[in-house]
């Protein structure tokens, strides 16, 4: 047996709780794919992260700075905190946009090389394992369950709340249908075309018009903009992606959608 953990899974808008267990490394396994990953996020989701870990410590830049050993070692200053054996990982989340980018839930998707065991993750971490609508689950004290998806998938909500859990667990194991919006399942098929992480948020009816035009009749900036169509303009707001590219260095590039075109 090996052990590993998962540090964290961050980005400016979700984040996964910290756990750590034992997973069983009893054979091999071919790589997952993210349109397998993306289609069992629930429907709700209105932010998505999809990280290529592979493909990034491929990278020139991840082979010069020696990235993989020190990411299979678990090394304090590793460069990626994911869990060594997952291959691709898809964060999803429900957020407030206009207060605060609160979560309502957070979910992780791991694709796994190698099998896990429910009950090696519980004892690990102090928690229990059931099983919820026929699903192997571990709930664990950071507030969250695992859940089997398959075989090789290993799936993570957060907060645990059990009901949440059931449905999601029902859904995710029975059906493969992507009910994301338009706007994310469109990020997704970022990846594979250079990115190997792809961060985006869905705005699409989320601005509130009086919100934005009371901020605007209150900015120094303004004045010297046409209130009537900078209110419109920024209440069409479909959503921001930022694509992260590993080759000899490390590219970022953001892009904000909107509905009209951008004067």
């Amino acid at each position: 047996m090996a052990e590993w953990e998962i540090i964290s899974v961050s980005n400016p808008t979700v984040r996964v709780s910290a756990v750590a267990f034992l997973m069983l490394l009893t054979s091999s396994a071919s790589g997952s794919d993210f349109q397998t990953l993306v289609s069992k996020v629930p429907p709700s989701a209105n932010s998505i992260v999809l990280i290529d870990s592979d493909a990034i410590l491929a990278s020139p830049v991840a082979r010069a700075g020696g990235w993989e050993k020190r990411f299979r070692d678990g090394s304090a200053d590793r460069p990626l905190y994911l869990p060594p054996e997952a291959d691709k990982v898809v964060v999803a989340a429900q957020l407030d946009q206009i207060r605060g980018f609160t979560k309502s839930w957070e979910v992780a998707l791991m694709g796994m090389k190698e099998p896990f065991s429910m009950s090696l993750v519980a004892r690990a971490e102090g928690g229990y394992a059931e099983t919820i609508n026929g699903v192997k689950a571990a709930w664990v004290p950071s507030d969250a369950y695992f859940i089997e998806v398959d075989s090789q998938t290993l799936g993570l909500m957060a907060p645990a709340n059990r009901q949440a859990i059931a449905r999601w667990a029902e859904r995710a194991t029975k059906t493969d249908h992507v009910e994301m919006s338009a706007y994310l399942k469109a990020s997704t098929s970022l990846m594979g075309l250079g990115p190997q992480v792809v961060m985006a948020i869905d705005t699409t009816d989320a601005v509130q018009t009086h919100r934005v035009r009371s901020q605007l009749e209150k900015s120094e900036l303004a004045k010297s903009l046409n209130v009537d169509s900078t209110v419109q303009l920024i209440s069409g707001m479909k959503g921001l992606i930022l694509k992260i590219t590993f080759t000899d260095k490390v590219q970022a590039v953001a892009t904000i959608d909107f509905s009209s075109p951008v004067q």
